[in-house]
């Protein structure tokens, strides 16, 4: 089974590729620990560092959606 981190649907996460294999987030700026990548879970609301932890980010489609969704309830 293949296991993508969920650091790559984090709203923190930076996508910055030019170093192959570093990733970065606001959490760790300077490239996030192996550990914490590849272990990370969405249930884990443990801080990362500096404050930071997990959060889902939230895309155009997802938002302009999910406002539709609340003016057509508004209606009804």
């Amino acid at each position: 089974m293949i296991r993508i981190p969920v650091c790559f649907s984090c709203k923190y996460f930076i996508a910055d590729y030019s170093k192959k294999g570093v990733y970065k987030c606001s959490a760790f700026p300077e490239g996030i620990p192996n550990d914490v990548f590849n272990n990370k879970a969405r249930e884990d609301k443990c801080e990362c560092t500096n404050g930071y932890h997990y959060v889902e980010r939230r895309y155009k489609r997802q938002q302009t959606e999910e406002s539709n969704n609340i003016e057509s309830r508004k209606d009804t």
